[in-house]
């Protein structure tokens, strides 16, 4: 199939992505020689007839963008009974990528690729499509950063209601809004949010309520739970405060986003967050029982989260050993701790959003993604060495500082030539220095060194920041 021509024009050469619907493939155009993205373009679950619509409704409004800063489509062609989607084919790497190989990325940065991508959704709200999937893997960074957005493959128009029927919902738990995680509709204000936590990513290198759990869990903790003030964010701070507003209302609209992050004031100095509303239309909580309408939705609601993303997204999320998962809020479990699976999830709220950390108040924010400290500094460096090197995930949101500069990566293939980690002789020098031996245990031998470690306070638990020979 890799030579396929497809449509009798477009010659398969190899697969340069993953959309919302399929594999994207880099074809080369016989007839104008340039290269091209193809994609076969398909229904989601359940539906039937109407997902050929939805597809062909897609193509349409994604043509209907021609925007610099949207990935554009030229052409649909028939082949092997079905539609195939021609697009502008755009030499990059999506946003994720850059993340997890090169670490956060500065305020600045962030700021000036975040508002190419408001400027492309601003137009695209002009014609009435809400992207719906607004996350880090869609959006697409070249040379010079320049940025445009793809896979508009579960835009929809909100002016059409004809293909909302299934009741299915779509998108990516990190990046969705709390309106949508409750069982609202999507709206402009949506990709707002999401966008919001994209940047939030971008800076910090993780979604506001960290990636860690099954989605069911995440879900949770972006209805219940206050955005975490991010440490990173800068000038971006007061506007990504306003993004992720629980209520959609108190959002600013995808135009006012992109002239501001366009022009990012100079001065790091800026005013504090305030602690973000839950407005009456987003319960404070999952409902656990099914005394009401809206209480027995709920869990439907996300119910098919949970399934469309096994199924159109290939996720592995929910796993068969009983829900224990990778570290969550409630932290890491010691090996002669009981099994978690009766334990209910950490429902512990959040600090408000606290002043800038120019200001004198420099007390710590809980974050929702670092497990709590069992034993201080040292109950909390034996942690982090438990996990390794099985669960970098959970060891990844237990940095923080220049640590997360060397980027998940580096820090992976590290972990990758260990077989195991022995942690002894652990001694508190201050309440955020601890000395410890350590003994990593590969394939070809031991090796043994004294190191010294810095802490951060977060909470009631710790980031580790610095690293080096004691």
């Amino acid at each position: 199939m890799s030579r396929e021509l497809i449509g009798g024009r477009y010659l398969m050469r190899r697969p340069v992505g993953q959309g919302g619907m399929g594999t994207v493939w880099l074809c080369t155009d016989q007839t104008l020689h340039r290269d091209v993205a193809v994609k076969r373009m398909g229904s989601l679950p359940g539906e039937t007839t109407a997902g050929a619509a939805r597809a062909m409704r897609e193509a349409r409004l994604a043509a209907a963008m021609n925007h610099r800063n949207a990935v554009g489509v030229y052409d649909i062609v028939e082949h092997d009974d079905a539609s195939w989607l021609v697009m502008e084919y755009f030499p990059s790497r999506n946003l994720g990528e850059i993340i997890d190989e090169d670490g956060p990325l500065t305020p600045r940065r962030a700021g000036a690729i975040g508002s190419q991508v408001a400027s492309a959704l601003a137009a695209a709200h002009k014609l009435g499509i809400v992207h719906r999937d607004v996350k880090p893997g869609n959006i697409l960074v070249g040379d010079g950063d320049d940025a445009k957005v793809s896979d508009f493959g579960i835009a929809r128009a909100e002016v059409d209601a004809t293909l909302t029927q299934t009741g299915m919902m779509t998108g990516t738990p990190a990046y969705l809004p709390p309106e949508i995680a409750t069982g609202g509709g999507a709206s402009p204000a949506s990709d707002v949010w999401a966008l919001g936590a994209t940047i939030y990513a971008a800076v910090e290198g993780e979604p506001p309520f960290g990636t860690h759990g099954n989605p069911v869990q995440l879900l949770s903790r972006v209805v219940q739970e206050p955005v975490p003030r991010p440490d990173h964010a800068g000038p971006l701070l007061p506007l990504l405060g306003e993004m992720l507003a629980k209520d959609p209302r108190s959002r600013p609209t995808m135009a006012e986003a992109a002239t501001r992050l366009e022009h990012l004031p100079d001065s790091t100095q800026v005013a504090p967050l305030p602690p973000p509303a839950v407005p009456p239309s987003v319960p404070p909580v999952i409902p656990s029982d099914a005394t009401s309408d809206r209480r027995r939705w709920a869990p439907v609601v996300i119910g098919l989260i949970v399934v469309l993303l096994l199924v159109v997204g290939g996720w592995a999320l929910l796993r068969g050993d009983g829900g224990q998962d990778a570290p969550t809020a409630s932290g890491p479990r010691d090996s002669t701790q009981g099994p978690a699976d009766n334990e209910p999830a950490d429902t512990k709220p959040t600090q408000s959003q606290p002043t800038d950390p120019e200001s004198s108040d420099t007390s710590p924010t809980p974050d929702p993604t670092t497990p709590p400290a069992n034993g201080g500094p040292a109950g909390f460096v034996r942690d982090y060495y438990a996990l390794m090197p099985g669960d970098t995930d959970a060891g990844w949101s237990m940095l923080g500082g220049s640590l997360k500069t060397q980027g998940k990566a580096s820090y992976e293939d590290f972990w990758s030539g260990i077989d195991d980690v022995e942690v002894g002789n652990v001694t508190v020098e201050s309440p955020t220095t601890v000395v410890y031996e350590i003994t990593y245990v590969q394939s070809d031998g031991t090796s043994q060194e004294t190191k010294r470690i810095t802490l951060e306070p977060r909470g009631d638990s710790y980031r580790i920041v610095d690293d080096d020979p004691a």
